[in-house]
């Protein structure tokens, strides 16, 4: 079949002129445009649009009701948030009263009121009436010394002075009548005697004074003190100097508890998991239970498909928008071939971001990063131009954003757009000026190189990186980058037979002098030889005209043999 040499020259080999008519058809870009939206909508679809039931009050399910995303069960979370408030004990703080300070206050008025000239019972009533207001006295100084301090609350504080005054000891009345028959020497050593008892006992935590009441009697009878009397009166006055040093803090423990429910997880039904089995009554209480993750709607709503075609649309509409303008001369104008083609590969690197999203689980939550999603922005710059290759790699950016999106928290997943926009500008700007087939191997690598930089830096932003899980996300990043270039390199002829797109790497390939089509040419139009005895060599013997063939320009060698 001949080809024709002139007119204006391009990327695109001439077809047969049956197919001429359809190339430039309006209704055919129309068509294909159609085809565009519904290629965009269809892929969104799935993501944004929720999947609809039609369920009856205390009717079966004909199906599995699935959650159409990923949300909160608020009712699950409220008593998981109760439970971690339950399993909070009550707050029970240790308040250093220091009671060896009580005592010595006690054994310094006796020795003081000692050696007043008073008669003994008047020193027997002086003894009955302070010693016990001893107690309450020191323990007022230490709530009024801590008031509205931050140590002590004061909810704390007044739970200290009521238990104190549940818990206080009364010295049996024999030994106020002790009192006054000691002698400066023998209070210097009950009071040593008793500090140290009191020290001892008060180091534990003690809820209950009483406990540490039962040991006094053994600590006082293996002291020094030798008299009786000495050690009755040491361990009289050393219980009542014993006090509870642990109290309940409400306060705390409701700010405790409260905390608890703050830092309890949300518990969230995850998108696809099973709400209503097939064939379950839908009772009363599964109906609220519906009704409260907002699954129940009177009518059926339709803003979700209308806003997934606007977005259709748009991307449509940008690509082909941004195409026309910049294929400003008829030398670039863009033939329906050429969107036949975009279509295509269009459909290919969106049905590789689904069949990489069905493959996510527990296992595996950064397996999306292993599609091949710089695939289409790569072809799209070999086989039609740098312009359109950019322009798509911005709408693969929104478009793997959303596909990928398998948690959907959010409408778009930022963390795969960054690393599509990375990897799909990284692959067009590395190509674009490729001269040989070896070159889509070298942006392969590079998409792998940038794309895992990419995600190493988003993964290391979160204070606490999980290792397992950066080295899987980084894996895949990388496996994705040379699985895109093995792609490219099947797919490429493929294109280039079926739309008979002479692309450049073709162009440079056929310029070599070393293709065997090149080699077979310039033999059929070598120059003949002179020969020694002026003759020709056999290759120029016949007719004249067959010599004419030696001025061949190399340009239409190559047109005769492309």
């Amino acid at each position: 079949m001949s080809r024709k040499t002139n007119g204006p020259s391009g990327n695109q080999l001439t077809l047969p002129q049956t197919s001429a008519g359809w190339k430039h058809s309006a209704w055919m870009r129309w068509l294909l445009l159609l085809l565009f939206v519904f290629l965009f909508y269809f892929s969104l679809a799935p993501r944004l649009v929720p999947e609809t039931y039609d369920i009856t009050l205390n009717g079966k399910s004909d199906r599995d009701i699935k959650a159409p995303r990923q949300f909160e069960d608020k009712e699950a979370t409220s008593q998981a948030e109760e439970q971690a408030a339950d399993n909070v004990g009550p707050i029970y703080p240790i308040v250093a009263l220091k009671n060896e300070g009580l005592i010595e206050n006690i054994f310094s008025r006796i020795e003081q009121l000692n050696q007043d000239d008073l008669a003994e019972p008047d020193k027997v009533d002086i003894y009955r009436r302070e010693i016990p207001q001893l107690v309450d006295r020191y323990v007022a100084n230490f709530i009024d010394a801590n008031s509205g301090s931050e140590t002590y609350s004061s909810g704390l504080l007044a739970e200290m002075q009521r238990v104190v005054q549940a818990q206080k000891y009364r010295i049996p009345e024999e030994t106020f009548y002790k009192l006054p028959r000691f002698t400066p020497e023998q209070l210097l050593q009950m009071r040593s005697v008793g500090r140290d008892v009191v020290r001892k006992l008060m180091m534990e935590p003690l809820t209950e004074a009483e406990t540490a009441r039962t040991k006094v009697a053994e600590l006082v009878n293996g002291s020094s003190l030798a008299l009786k009397s000495e050690r009755e009166v040491v361990q009289e006055l050393s219980r009542l100097a014993i006090l509870p040093n642990k109290f309940f803090d409400k306060e705390a423990t409701e700010q405790a508890k409260a905390q608890a429910k703050q830092n309890t997880e949300p518990v969230m039904i995850k998108q696809g998991a099973v709400i209503v089995k097939a064939g379950q009554v839908v009772d009363d209480e599964l109906y609220q239970y519906l009704d409260d993750l907002g699954l129940l709607q009177e009518r059926k709503n339709y803003w979700p498909q209308l806003g997934v075609l606007l977005f259709s649309i748009l991307f449509t509409l940008g690509l082909y928008g941004y195409g026309e303008l910049t294929a400003s001369s008829d030398h670039n104008k863009r033939t329906n071939i050429h969107w036949l083609m975009l279509l295509l590969i269009f459909a290919l690197n969106m049905l590789f971001m689904h069949l990489v999203s069905l493959t996510h689980s527990e296992q595996w939550p950064f397996v999306g990063y292993l599609a091949p999603v710089a695939m289409g922005s790569m072809l799209v710059t070999l086989l039609v131009d740098l312009h359109l290759g950019l322009v798509s790699a911005f709408i693969f950016t929104l478009v793997s954003s959303v596909i990928l999106n398998v948690e959907q928290q959010h409408l778009f997943d930022f963390h795969y757009g960054f690393v599509t926009a990375v990897v799909s500008f990284t692959a067009a700007l590395a190509i674009h000026r490729a001269s040989q087939r070896s070159s889509i191997l070298k942006a392969g690598i590079m998409v792998s190189l940038f794309g895992s930089v990419a995600v190493l830096a988003m993964m290391l932003v979160n204070p606490h990186p999980n290792r397992a899980d950066l080295i899987q996300s980084v894996a895949f990043m990388f496996s994705s980058g040379l699985l895109t270039a093995v792609l490219v390199i099947g797919l490429m002829p493929f294109f280039e037979v079926t739309f008979g797109i002479l692309s450049a790497l073709k162009l440079v390939e056929l310029s070599n002098p070393n293709h065997p089509c090149c080699a077979r040419c310039s033999r059929r139009h070598r120059a003949p030889t002179p020969q020694p005895d002026g003759g020709e060599s056999v290759g120029s013997r016949g007719r004249g005209g067959r010599g004419e063939r030696t001025a061949v320009p190399g340009r239409i060698v190559l047109s005769r043999c492309g």
